[in-house]
């Protein structure tokens, strides 16, 4: 035959699987001891998922002010002419709530974020020891 015969193959490996298995140790002869992650995994564990959580939150409120400042021109490009008063409205509670503002608090938490996350990489790299900087250097 110019074909292999991949059903006879695949019977003779599994036949060695089977006698493998067949011959292994039965007993619970090897126990793993408990793992307990250091101070410094659980603390850049922290770090990152506490940057994670702003970086989003920072990203959910940028996403909002950008919708609502979008609607906002829009109503404004809208408005006729005629219709100052309105405009004046507008400007008058923009100025009073202070939007320009809150608009820019809004990159307070993605700041924090990164620094979160450096700190994180920080304690990584230098209080992790000597085996976990070297790896990644």
């Amino acid at each position: 035959m110019l074909s292999p015969n991949f059903q006879e193959w695949s019977t003779i490996l599994l036949e060695r699987i089977s006698h493998q298995l067949d011959h292994l140790p039965t007993g619970n002869t090897t126990s793993l001891p408990p793992f307990f992650p250091g101070s410094a995994v659980i603390m850049v564990n922290i770090l990152w998922g506490l940057s994670l959580l702003t970086s989003l939150t920072s990203a959910f409120y940028q996403t909002m002010a950008q919708e609502w400042l979008r609607k906002c021109n829009e109503l404004m490009r809208n408005l006729q002419i005629d219709q100052a008063g309105t405009r004046m409205g507008f400007l008058i509670r923009n100025v009073k709530w202070r939007i320009r503002d809150a608009t820019a608090l809004t990159l307070l938490p993605l700041h924090f974020s990164f620094f979160l996350f450096f700190s994180g990489l920080l304690v990584f790299l230098c209080i992790g020891g000597p085996k976990s900087s070297l790896a990644y250097s």
